[in-house]
């Protein structure tokens, strides 16, 4: 597990933090250069006793940290310094797109889970990078520029949810290990049918709308997708519990966003 070793300079010009890679896990490395560009810091040194490490580390940092550059590169340190500052007007044109490239998502990931083919499954992997990449960038903007600063919290929560229930998706589809069967196909479009009630309702700030919400899950999990556990086509079990947590993520998200929109009307 990585650890903090050195405690964050605090400045008004720029925040400086030094943080130790003991693990070679992807997930590990990324979660913890994310987590450093997400809190607004600027100039992160990284210790690392691996060069796949640092392999790994400069993959993340190019994909999905939009302004970040490795900049500086010894044999057992690099540093990762802020290049391009993000200003409050990149927040209003990155975060539709999100809502964009999950809506992308699901029609590839459709096409994809019915014919499998190589080219649908690398678009995919675009496709979720270029949703992280615009998530973090959008939380960076929102810690340094203190947006939302009387609703931060709920806003951070639905917007954390509403990536988990993508993401879930995305596993879905790496999970697959041959063309999907009706039972996942459904699930896949009422996991779709849930995201695009969120999006509407963020989109039109209508609370009310989101009531449904709370209908189709209860339509989704216990009517349709308990009985979709108990007998599943060999190889798809995987693809179904992505799918049902999917929309068990998108459901969850609809209570934060339903506080952030009260202070918005």
């Amino acid at each position: 597990m990585e650890r903090k070793a050195v405690q964050e300079e605090t400045s008004d010009e720029q925040k400086k933090v030094t943080l130790t890679l003991s693990s070679q896990t992807e997930s590990s490395i990324r979660t913890l250069i994310t987590s450093a560009y997400r809190q607004g810091y600027d100039i992160v040194t990284v210790q690392f006793d691996d060069p796949e490490k640092l392999r790994i580390l400069e993959g993340v940092v190019e994909r999905n940290l939009i302004g970040f550059e490795v900049t500086k590169k010894e044999s057992n340190t690099c540093t990762v310094e802020c290049v391009a500052e993000l200003t409050k007007e990149q927040f209003d044109l990155r975060f539709p797109k999100i809502f964009l490239h999950i809506k992308e998502l699901f029609v590839v990931v459709r096409a994809c889970a019915k014919n499998r083919s190589q080219e649908g499954l690398n678009e995919i992997k675009t496709i979720e990078a270029r949703i992280q990449s615009c998530d973090n960038l959008c939380r960076r903007v929102m810690k340094k520029h203190q947006l939302f600063t009387d609703n931060a919290y709920s806003y951070w929560v639905f917007r954390s949810l509403l990536m988990h229930g993508q993401r879930e998706i995305y596993h879905a589809i790496q999970r697959a290990e041959r063309v999907w069967s009706d039972g996942a196909l459904l699930l896949l479009l009422s996991a779709e049918e849930m995201f695009l009630l969120l999006e509407r309702a963020y989109n039109g700030k209508d609370i009310e709308g989101l009531g449904v919400v709370h209908d189709q899950e209860k339509v989704t999990i216990y009517e349709e997708g308990y009985p979709l556990l108990e007998n599943i086509p060999q190889g798809e079990a995987g693809v179904r519990h992505h799918l049902l947590s999917s929309v068990r993520q998108f459901y969850l998200a609809n209570s934060p966003l339903t506080a952030f929109l009260l202070t918005q009307s």
